[in-house]
């Protein structure tokens, strides 16, 4: 399980496991995913034109399987 919590629940939920058996991993990143500084923020901004404007940034492929991103490229 990723948190006590759950651990707790799935433990309530199905009483028939036994309590040593579940185990409590947390979740980690690595350090490439954490959120860059202000001047990092900065000069992506600057270099993609996009200062004072709103944007929405898709990973992936731009519609998704079968479409569920709902992201137009003609938008």
């Amino acid at each position: 399980m990723i948190s006590q919590n759950s651990a707790n629940d799935l433990e309530r939920l199905y009483p028939e496991l036994p309590r040593s058996l579940t185990y409590v991993t947390h979740v980690g990143v690595a350090p490439e995913f954490s959120r860059p500084d202000a001047d990092a923020v900065t000069a992506f901004l600057a270099t993609h034109r996009l200062q004072g404007k709103t944007y929405l940034l898709m990973v992936g492929e731009r519609s998704g399987y079968g479409g569920y991103k709902n992201g137009d490229p003609e938008r």
